[in-house]
């Protein structure tokens, strides 16, 4: 019996070393080892990290992964064999296939890479977000529909109001979509355009995996690494075909630009980001309510309150952010922890719970964390004001609230003065037991 536990142990604690005798040498060595391959081909002094070598593609099919026809999304694993090294940005036809399968309906959003040198584009706030394969779609249309658009000036709002009547004959979304496909791109192109910049950014990135405390943890961070890097080099192929013009300046807005580091006043392009939100454009909504310097008055949000209630709250969040979201940082230092506490939460928190209710009976998708970005998150003292504050509000605004009891009855609340009558808006809230109308039923 000793003898037969010797057989499965030893093998298993070998195959421990050689996992730990990886992960050590990638850390010494600062770079990761290529995945094993039956040959190699050697890459010419200088490029690549530390002269490491690099394997050449190989097809998923030769691995037993996903065939190449397959339409469905490869593994990390299957791409390094496919594509080879993503730093190297040098992908066959297979390769870039096998990237658009994986990358198209991705949804432009924040990367945890500090050196990434692309735009971090913030948490959706309403409706459906915009993909990468959305912004990539047609770009010949997407510049000629916006080249249009702003020689009209009906489609050019001046600041603090909205049109959102003009939405599709302006183009808004077409004005979003050219707004983060410029900004990528010009900072893609300035930051990803040489390999040796690619390089120093590859190093600068493999320093978080080095640093982790066990094996398991840097194959985490590497494969992190590794998806951030197909995306961006499948989104640099794109950037590297768009058609002359597409990062030019286009009418009254000027050319995206490609640095990375810079306050709002270093980032004009945004503007054109705006002139889409003013037009109605969610997806433009989401990059410019919460950290520029967007101005949100009752003169403007009077513009959108009919047509589009759950938009009207989300823009008096922002109002409640006076004088600006950027001084309210300054006084209550890190947003995710006390900007919620600060005695502007309870009012951005009635807003934000007004908009949450509203969305569920007109059927309006509020992403919470985009709302949580301008309001931070909320204790229980926020709880017990704003719910009641929100519910109060709604009434004001000629809604009923309608809250079920416990036995399964309706209650309507048609006054203001009537809502201080229940004591339990926060469990009914976490009940899911709240709900608006026009013309509410119950007693």
């Amino acid at each position: 019996m000793p003898r037969r536990i010797g057989q499965v142990v030893w093998p298993l604690a070998l195959a421990a070393v050689a996992v730990a005798a990886f992960w050590l040498f990638a850390r010494f060595l600062g770079t990761p080892a290529p995945p094993p391959v039956a040959d190699r081909t050697a890459v010419a002094p200088g490029a690549g990290p530390a002269n490491a070598e690099v394997p050449p593609p190989r097809s998923p099919a030769a691995t037993g992964d996903l065939p190449a026809e397959s339409g469905e999304a490869l593994t990390l694993a299957a791409l390094r064999q496919l594509c080879g090294a993503p730093w190297m940005a040098q992908f066959a036809p297979e390769c870039v296939a096998a990237l658009e399968r994986r990358y198209g309906d991705t949804v432009p959003g924040m990367s945890d890479l500090t050196s990434a040198p692309t735009f971090k584009w913030r948490p959706v706030l309403i409706g459906e977000p915009v993909t990468w394969g959305e912004v990539f779609d047609r770009p010949e249309a997407t510049l000629a529909a916006v080249a249009e658009a702003v020689a009209r000036p009906e489609c050019l709002v001046p600041e603090g109001r909205f049109r959102l009547d003009l939405r599709e004959t302006c183009a808004a979304d077409e004005m979003a979509k050219l707004a983060i496909l410029g900004r990528e791109c010009a900072v893609a192109l300035a930051g990803y355009g040489g390999l040796e910049s690619r390089q120093r950014i590859w190093r600068i990135d493999l320093k978080r995996p080095n640093r982790a405390e066990n094996g398991q943890e840097y194959l985490r961070l590497l494969a992190a690494m590794d998806e951030h890097w197909f995306g961006a080099m499948w989104r640099l192929g794109k950037c590297r075909a768009l058609p002359p013009g597409a990062l030019d300046a286009i009418g009254p807005f000027p050319a995206p630009s490609g640095a990375t580091h810079q306050g709002y006043g270093g980032r004009p392009q945004l503007r054109l980001m705006e002139a889409a939100a003013r037009l109605g454009s969610d997806w433009a909504f989401s990059s410019v309510l919460k950290m520029t310097p967007f101005e949100v008055g009752d003169v403007g949000v009077a513009d959108v309150a009919a047509a589009r209630p759950v938009l009207a709250e989300l823009l008096r969040i922002r109002q409640a952010n006076s004088p600006s979201f950027e001084a309210l940082w300054a006084r209550y230092g890190n947003r995710s922890t006390r900007l919620g506490h600060s005695p502007e939460g309870a009012a951005r928190w009635r807003h934000a719970f007004a908009a949450y209710l509203l969305s569920a009976s007109l059927g309006v998708t509020v992403h919470p964390e985009g709302v949580e970005w301008m309001t931070g998150p909320p204790d229980q003292a926020i709880l017990d004001k704003a719910l009641p504050d929100a519910a109060r509000w709604l009434i004001e605004q000629g809604w009923t609230v309608v809250v079920v009891d416990e036995g399964g009855e309706p209650r309507r609340f048609d006054r203001p003065e009537d809502v201080a009558m229940r004591e339990t808006w926060v469990e009914d809230w976490r009940g899911r037991r709240i709900s608006v109308w026009r013309n509410a039923p119950g007693k």
